[in-house]
């Protein structure tokens, strides 16, 4: 309905307050810090790396601490689930805060043992693997040799032949014994006499011998590994023990997740007062608040020794958007910030948009079934499961849209596609009836062509009447006349021809001239006000090129209306049977969710399409940036003030 009028917080306070003065402003939620200009204010910027830094910390641990009880947790934190509802203070005060401090401090000391515990588990049964091809070795794993000889472990390639390996070996002073074998591998162990292990050591490289990595132990393969089972299953219980008190403290994880976002917030308060300038003991912030909320600000700041002055924004400022409509509206809100925000203190066309996307986007998907889908989400399951902020607006406004649905669907006959007749003529055997209390697209898909075109033909005359009354609002209003009435007449002297056509001619020509004529009014040079003239009617083919850009309503219709049709085709084959009707059923649970995504989507996109190119092409001025309030953290927690 309009921009809200911004006003300019300019304040000066002594530092030892600024915390609390930032923090207050946050729970205010009315105040959108900026950065305040240092060049230009000729002051250095406030800064708190320590102070930060332990906040970064701080959060980074609960979070860890939140990330290992989520998977125990019974009451999962989901997006569709309601947020938390705390008293923050009130938490502050009655201990709940140190006790969450101490569940995250035993959190991180049951995951500091726990992973102790897997190193070591992983230790073990590394060994077990080592270990495992000398099980039936009875030689100490630390032996090497006698007095006299040398012994080495390995493994050869399955494929070597040991007899004549050995027959070599034997050559060479050394005596082979294979331990096991397994997997394409040979386990061995070769003693030398002393004097020949390089021969014997060549000799082995060239089959491709691998000396074996074993650790350093008097005991042999079997009683180490026997000790690396008991080890792991020792440890293993100890695991176990420490995941039941994990779940134990999972219980707690709704205080450890209104803690992150106490600290979050903390951490956000030293983002927001970085963004302050020193003078000193004095810290000077600069911030934005709707002019509605100067009032409420101003009895906060009464409560601290501080200067503070409010303004309004000059030339040079870059003051926020925020938009204000009512109940219906602000649900489209942000199909407005998609696009981009209007110019600060130009026209805010939410409103008239959201009525038109109502419209559009019920034609696209003209059908009833699928609209009290859209309401019974919209408007039962959002209060039912507490949802706030902006997702409620964003579902909320696929509600409205369903309403519209229903009322296309009833004039165009669409439920479910064309479900009660597929029903009534292929299950119960009744004779064919008109689903369509108007128009049918599929089987009259010209005359909704029309009705299309029409409604498309409105709204961009709607979007021309905003421009007419941006213009008269800014005191433009020749210009309105000229540049807006004269392409009505224009307009009305089309239907009028085909209406009364020896007046409509005349009429279609004098505003023809009209337009000619008063195009090229601004043109300095008089040559060229005439050739701008012409030009300017070139515009008619802009206008015919936005109508039919509306043909896309048709389409979409269409694609939804066939697709449901085809599915309850499929769903009716068998007839009146139990096994039509399971089908049936089968084919609504499965086919229709899918067609209400897809053309849900196609349809909201090329609605959006329709509003930001033909309707917003008419009049919008751009650029503005959204208003976003300093606020505390909610990431968990229930902060919205609605």
């Amino acid at each position: 309905m309009s921009i809200a009028p911004m006003k300019k917080l300019s304040l000066f306070a002594a530092g030892d307050d600024c915390d609390a003065i930032v923090s207050g402003l946050m729970k205010l939620r009315c105040i959108e810090i900026v950065t305040a200009d240092a060049e230009k204010e000729a002051l250095p910027a406030c800064e708190y790396p320590g102070e930060k830094a332990d906040a970064e910390a701080s959060v980074a641990r609960i979070r860890s601490a939140v990330a290992a009880l989520e998977k125990y947790s019974v009451r999962k934190f989901a997006l569709l689930k309601p947020k938390i509802t705390v008293d923050r203070d009130a938490f502050a005060s009655d201990g709940s805060s140190e006790r969450a401090w101490e569940t995250v401090g035993k959190v991180e000391e049951n995951l500091k043992e726990t992973s102790r515990i897997e190193d070591e588990i992983r230790a073990a049964e590394d060994l077990l693997r080592v270990a495992e091809p000398w099980y039936d070795d009875t030689l100490p794993l630390d032996f090497e040799g006698t007095a006299t000889t040398s012994f080495v472990r390995g493994s050869l390639p399955g494929g070597t032949d040991i007899g004549a390996l050995t027959e070599a070996l034997a050559e060479r002073f050394s005596y082979l014994t294979e331990t096991s074998s397994g997997g394409g591998t040979v386990y061995v162990g070769v003693y030398t006499l002393n004097g020949y292990s390089d021969a014997a050591a060549k000799l082995l490289a060239s089959v491709g011998f691998v000396k074996a990595a074993l650790p350093k132990s008097p005991k042999t393969a079997s009683a180490l590994s026997r000790e690396a089972s008991s080890k792991v299953s020792r440890l293993g219980k100890e695991k176990e023990k420490l995941t039941e008190e994990l779940r134990t403290l999972a219980l707690e994880i709704d205080d450890l997740r209104v803690l992150c976002d106490i600290e979050s917030t903390v951490l956000e308060t030293f983002r927001n007062r970085e963004k302050m300038l020193s003078a000193g003991p004095v810290n000077y912030l600069t911030g934005w608040a709707p002019a509605e909320k100067q009032e409420k600000v101003e009895k906060f700041l009464s409560g601290f020794a501080c200067a503070y002055g409010f303004e309004d924004p000059t030339e040079e400022d870059d003051p926020p958007v925020l938009l204000k409509n009512n109940a219906f509206a602000k649900n489209f809100e942000w199909v407005v910030g998609m696009y981009s925000y209007p110019k600060y203190g130009s026209y805010d066309p939410t409103f008239i948009m959201a009525i038109f996307f109502c419209i559009l986007f019920g034609m696209m998907f003209a059908d009833a079934g699928y609209g009290l889908l859209f309401i019974l989400v919209a408007f039962v399951g959002v209060p039912a499961l507490k949802i706030k902020g902006k997702l409620k607006k964003n579902i909320t406004m696929f509600g409205w849209c369903g309403i519209s649905c229903v009322i296309m669907g009833i004039l165009f006959g669409g439920f479910f596609g064309d479900l009660p007749y597929e029903i009534a003529t292929k299950m119960f055997g009744a004779p064919e009836f008109k689903q369509a209390i108007w128009i049918d697209p599929v089987k009259d898909p010209l005359s909704f062509l029309i009705v299309s075109l029409g409604v498309g033909a409105a709204h961009l005359i709607a979007g021309m009447a905003v421009k007419f009354y941006i213009l008269c609002r800014e005191g433009h209003v020749l210009d309105a006349i000229l540049d807006i009435g004269l392409w009505w007449v224009l307009f009305g002297s089309v239907a009028l021809v085909a209406l009364v056509p020896n007046v409509g001619i005349w009429v279609l020509v004098g505003a023809a001239l009209a337009v000619i004529l008063t195009g090229g009014r601004r043109e300095k040079n008089w040559l060229m006000k005439p050739i701008k003239g012409f030009l300017s009617l070139y515009g008619l083919i802009n206008y015919c090129s936005d109508l039919l850009s509306y043909s896309r309503i048709l389409a979409l219709g269409l694609a939804s209306s066939i697709i449901a049709m085809v599915l309850n085709i499929i769903g009716t084959m068998p007839g009146n049977t139990v096994a039509g009707w399971a089908l049936l059923i089968a084919v609504g649970i499965v086919g229709h969710p899918i067609n209400i995504a897809l053309n849900a989507l196609g349809a909201f996109v090329h609605t959006s399409r329709l509003q930001y190119i033909e309707f917003f092409g008419k009049f919008y001025e751009d650029g503005g940036r959204e208003f976003v309030p300093a606020t505390e953290i909610g990431e968990f927690t229930d902060i919205d003030d609605e």
